[in-house]
């Protein structure tokens, strides 16, 4: 299940976890321990996506369109 909780929550998380009797072991419970391999993990997806389109050699664009809303709210779609 999804609930896109904030990585501040992360600590609380793990002491629930604790109480239900779950061994997390003892590494990497704060917040900062979740941003850093979450960051880690972006990066690397990202360094194959961009590797795998360099080693395709095929063509490919970009298409960039900006609008403005009713409410004079800017939106940049790439």
């Amino acid at each position: 299940m999804l609930t896109n909780h904030p990585y501040v929550d992360h600590p609380g998380l793990i002491d629930l976890q604790s109480l239900n009797g779950v061994q997390l072991g003892r590494m990497l419970h704060s917040n900062n321990a979740a941003t850093d391999t979450a960051d880690h993990i972006a990066d690397e997806m990202r360094r194959k996506l961009l590797q795998s389109v360099v080693d395709a050699k095929l063509p490919f664009s970009v298409l960039i369109d900006e609008s403005t809303s009713f409410s004079q709210k800017s939106c940049l779609i790439v």
